[in-house]
């Protein structure tokens, strides 16, 4: 296996790094043969839930559900194509309005029939034609029961970005989609929609760098604030704004909600009651945002009904973490970066801005990755480099700045291997393991690395390290499953054996903030 290195640059305090996928042992699949439906695509360690009793029947039910839904949608393309072909041949002159309003007909008879509205059958089948005509492989899954609609939608919408931003050039749409169809056909079974959806946003940015560039530039007019209200007194805001700016801004509220006490004052009765810190984050905001109309005078927030003990605002750079690739700082290559908890993508050009921007607080860490026989990236070396950009001075490009970043990754020592006698994972050692993980480890998770909880496997009251190798990521609310026994270990097919629960889990109080940078 060669080693990689990739350059991950966290602009304080944020860290994180990457996700693991699951797949089903041979012997498992042996056992499933004879059964009416496929097998279901489980990770090794889960293995075991398909003999409880009630979870297999739960798995027969649901692909008879998914093959029933294939049907019915497979019957309404065809119904519309027949009614658009009608249409069109009944007529000497066709045009385009002639077809499209016989499959807008097709689509209100659709909803009349199903009591559904129009719009979700033109959804539903546009997606559905996509597949057929576009990811053969994975319409043939989804008519099997072996995805569902949601994954296939997931799967379409990646396909429909490479289809749009290569408009006129039919043979590049073509290896695009069927090189997207090939690989998510052998993954797709076996991952849940978040994850997917992460998946395939990846695999379209660096199999189509420079269409990503222009979706992201030309996303930027989509921005913008809508208010829906809801019939119990609560509306929602949504704000859809670039990446770094709506990052900053969340940081800033949950930085904040998380200072300030579980206990507020009821903002109409004024008497204490427990808030959550999902609870805070909206009283920060609207307690920012009524200071700011009224100029900043606390009297404001108090007539409108707001926390007025809320933090003060503190205007900060966006705390992000990317892996970017080397070929992309040095310019040869457009490929995206990552953020280090699959969250997003950002555009080569960004990325090389960002990186090399000289008044951003960034810190630079190199990781060397390996990529096993799997085609799945582990990353098995991360160094600190400090401020400095590793680049800086170079000139070098292509292999001779590869060669120059290995030479540091093996001259700096591997924070993997440090090792504490301390309780709790802390400083270089816990950015390291969140670098690695990106995200709580527990199958299908997506929650970023840095805001979930770093456990150790073997728990330290029983004689676990402190070390990475005895480390993992886990979220609050899957840490707190596995410290009562129910999650899945690392070998299967043993489980977990319980950890004594943290505080937290038994008194209902708020996990502990842990500093996502650490110590220096």
């Amino acid at each position: 296996m060669d080693t990689n290195p990739a350059l991950t640059l966290i602009r304080e305090p944020a860290v994180a790094g990457a996700t693991g996928g699951g797949g089903v042992s041979a012997e498992f699949q042996n056992d499933w043969q004879g059964r009416s439906s496929p097998a279901p695509a489980l990770p090794a360690e889960y293995a075991h839930l398909t003999e409880e009793p009630e979870l297999a029947a739960v798995w027969e039910a649901e692909v008879t559900a998914r093959v029933a839904e294939a049907r019915k949608i497979t019957e309404l393309l065809d119904y519309r194509d027949r009614k658009v072909t009608e249409a069109t041949q009944s007529r000497e002159r066709v045009d385009n309005f002639t077809g499209r309003a016989a499959a807008k007909a097709a689509h209100h008879q659709a909803g009349v029939l199903l009591g559904v509205p129009e719009r979700h059958i033109a959804s539903m089948l546009g997606t559905a034609a996509t597949a057929r005509q576009w990811l053969p492989q994975l319409w043939d899954q989804f008519c099997r029961g072996e995805i569902d609609l949601s994954r296939l939608k997931v799967l379409v919408s990646g396909a429909a970005d490479l289809i749009e931003t290569n408009s006129g050039r039919p043979e590049d749409q073509q290896e695009l989609t069927a090189a997207l169809d090939a690989q998510f056909a052998a993954v797709a079974p076996s991952q849940n929609e978040r994850i997917l959806k992460e998946q395939i946003h990846h695999h379209v940015a660096a199999a189509d760098p420079s269409g990503d560039q222009r979706r992201y530039e030309r996303a930027r007019s989509s921005r913008g604030v809508s208010l829906t209200h809801h019939s119990n007194g609560m509306s929602t805001l949504r704000a859809v704004l670039p990446t770094l700016t709506a990052t900053r801004i969340y940081q800033e509220v949950d930085a904040a909600a998380a200072g300030m006490p579980r206990r507020q004052a009821h903002p109409e009765t004024g008497k204490p009651e427990d808030t959550t810190r999902y609870n805070r984050t909206a009283d920060v905001l609207t307690a920012w945002i009524d200071r700011g109309a009224a100029g900043g005078n606390a009297e404001g927030a108090e007539k409108s009904g707001t926390a007025v003990g809320s933090p003060s605002r503190r205007p900060t750079a966006a705390a992000i973490n990317i892996t970017v690739p080397l070929e992309t700082l040095t310019g040869d290559s457009q490929a995206p970066a990552v953020s280090s908890d699959g969250a997003f993508t950002l555009p080569a050009s960004e990325a090389r801005r960002i990186a090399n921007d000289p008044t951003a607080d960034n810190t630079y860490y190199l990781t060397g990755t390996t990529t096993g026989t799997d085609g799945v990236e582990n990353r098995e070396k991360i160094v600190k480099i400090g401020k400095t950009n590793p680049l800086d001075g170079l000139c070098a490009t292509g292999e001779l700045a590869r060669e120059a970043l290995i030479q540091q990754l093996n001259a700096r020592p591997n924070l993997l291997e440090a090792k504490s006698s301390a309780r709790f994972v802390t400083g270089n050692l816990r950015t390291a393991v969140q670098i690695r993980a990106g995200q709580c480890q527990a199958y299908g998770c997506t929650e970023p690395a840095t805001r979930s909880e770093v456990d150790h496997i073997i728990s330290h009251e029983t004689g676990g390290a402190t070390d990475a190798q005895n480390s993992q990521v886990l979220c609050h609310h899957h840490h707190e499953i596995k410290s009562h026994g129910h999650l899945p270990g690392n070998d299967p097919p043993q489980r977990a054996s319980p950890d004594p629960p943290p505080d937290w889990a038994t008194t209902g109080a708020d996990p502990p903030r842990a500093n996502p940078g650490g110590a220096p």
